[in-house]
Formats: structure tokens, sequence, C-alpha cells
């Protein structure tokens, strides 16, 4: 694994902050700030679940699915250097998204599959958040029933 002094870490770190700042203003600025976030920490996971989580929530107010296509890619990354709990509920929710955009039920069913291996990472303080996203999971499933 590469080793990254302080310095370089805080530097990425603060390009990560100004796109997180910059992104609904000026998405593709912030973009390349992400970028030199990465370039400068790429085994960081924290930056890439960031730039996933703010794609997730620029596709969830546009309803664009290109948007939810990187946010996936992002969360990816960082489940694969460092799967948590919150992270894979965050791919799980940008499957379930896509599908409810897309009208795709193989999203659906990746979504469930994410969920579902969230649950091995979750400790006792995130049952509760578990429990409200499957409760909102259910009624949209009833929704989407009912409109049948």
């Amino acid at each position: 694994m590469q080793k990254i002094n302080c310095q370089s870490k805080e530097l990425s770190h603060s390009y990560l902050k100004e796109a997180e700042n910059i992104f609904f203003k000026n998405p593709q600025k912030a973009d390349k700030y992400f970028d030199m976030a990465i370039s400068l920490n790429p085994n960081d996971f924290y930056i890439w679940y960031k730039k996933g989580k703010i794609f997730f929530l620029h596709g969830k107010n546009k309803k664009e699915k290109k948007y939810i296509y990187i946010a996936i890619k992002n969360f990816k990354k960082a489940i694969s250097l460092n799967a948590n709990y919150k992270i894979w509920v965050y791919l799980a929710k940008s499957l379930s998204l896509l599908e409810d955009i897309t009208k795709n039920d193989m999203y659906l069913e990746q979504s469930i599959e994410k969920y579902i291996k969230s649950i091995k990472y979750i400790d006792k303080k995130e049952i509760f958040i578990l429990s409200k996203i499957y409760f909102e999971y259910a009624k949209n499933i009833l929704q989407t029933a009912k409109s049948l």
C-alpha cells in the first residue's frame, strides 16, 4: 500500500472540501478538485465515498442517471478500500434510485443485494437507521405495487 505523508493528506482533504463547497455551483470544476484529491491520496476511501455521496445527492435532486452512475463507481472504489456499512448503504440507495429513474428492475435486485451486504458491517447504533431505510424501501415497494 502506498504511504502518504501528512502534508499530502491535508492537501487532499482541502481539495475535497473545496470540491464539496463548489459542487452544486460548478460540478465540472468540483470534479477536478475531487480528481486532485484522489491523485494525492488514491487509497483514501473517504475521498471516494464523499465524491460518490455528492454525485448521488446531485443525481437524486436532478433525477439524472449519469450522476448516479458516477456515484456507484465511486462507492464501489471506496468499498474496495474500506468496506463499511455507510458506503454499502449509499451504494444500495444509488441502485434503488437508478431503478426509480430507469424503471429497470435489475437495479432493484442489485439494490436489495447491497442492502443485505450492508448488514454484515452494521453496528448497534446503526440498526435504527437501517430499520428506517427498510421501512422507506417497503413503502416504495407498496407504492409501486399499487400503481400496477
